[in-house]
């Protein structure tokens, strides 16, 4: 939740709820900046917010990243990233967390708060995930694979006609990989969505999704569909093997994780 009017912090708070009743469970979290991601892990019951400041892109390290305990609302870790904005985290094993902002990827040591790894870049990465045990991270164009731990590149997938007239520049948002492994789904902030083909990770087919740019992308978890979220406010459901739109849903602003 955000707080726009408001000049101070806190900017916005997180709230709880049981998903079978709508309930609020716990009390709000207030948080000192805008939210860009966030995780819950329910064994340890900490709560992993991603923040940063509107504006643009910048060397200081204003990002930030807590990990909140839900029941006390006590910040057990507090790290600040390098940029404005840390766009997105990942848990990864180990006490471990990476985080992308828009001009780093970096991986970090919960238990001590120093940074393990870090590899700058000018385009920065909007999103960042982990794929059988590899980083996949991504922004301009372009799709990155690297090792969890030294952020080595491994690979690199470019989408095709990054900027065209059609569809304008595909500045990557998020990804999805399918249960079977075999394809993985993209989002752009130019509207468009593209399946690659996870062996080969040639781009199978890309086209218009909505009618602004798209937020997040996830496949169901038996794999038949595909749910995207848009600027537009939509959230739209399409069939996986055909590409066919199932079922939209308008909102405002739509943003979505984990559908079932």
């Amino acid at each position: 939740t955000l707080h726009p009017d408001v000049d101070e912090p806190p900017w916005g708070e997180i709230r709880f709820f049981e998903v079978a009743t709508g309930q609020e469970i716990v009390t709000p979290i207030s948080v000192p900046k805008w939210v860009w991601d966030i995780q819950w892990d329910e064994q340890s019951n900490h709560v992993f917010v991603a923040m940063g400041v509107p504006g643009q892109s910048g060397d200081e390290r204003i990002g930030q990243v807590q990990v909140i305990d839900v029941r006390s609302s006590e910040v057990k870790v507090d790290l600040a990233t390098h940029g404005l904005r840390c766009r997105s985290i990942q848990l990864l094993p180990g006490n471990q967390l990476a985080t992308a902002s828009e001009s780093a990827l970096e991986v970090w040591d919960l238990a001590t708060g120093e940074l393990i790894a870090s590899n700058l870049a000018t385009e920065g990465r909007n999103f960042v995930t982990i794929v059988d045990g590899e980083l996949v991270t991504g922004n301009a164009g372009r799709i990155e694979f690297r090792d969890s731990q030294t952020l080595e590149l491994k690979r690199v997938w470019k989408q095709p006609q990054f900027n065209n007239e059609r569809f304008g520049f595909a500045n990557i948002a998020d990804v999805s990989v399918s249960p079977d492994r075999k394809r993985l789904v993209s989002a752009a902030w130019n509207a468009t969505l593209t399946v690659w083909d996870m062996l080969s990770g040639e781009p199978l087919l890309t086209f218009r999704a909505h009618d602004a740019g798209i937020h997040h992308v996830d496949f169901t978890r038996d794999g038949g569909s595909i749910v995207s979220s848009g600027h537009d406010g939509k959230v739209c459901v399409w069939e996986a093997a055909s590409h066919r739109q199932e079922t939209e849903a308008v909102g405002s602003d739509s943003h979505m994780s984990q559908p079932d």
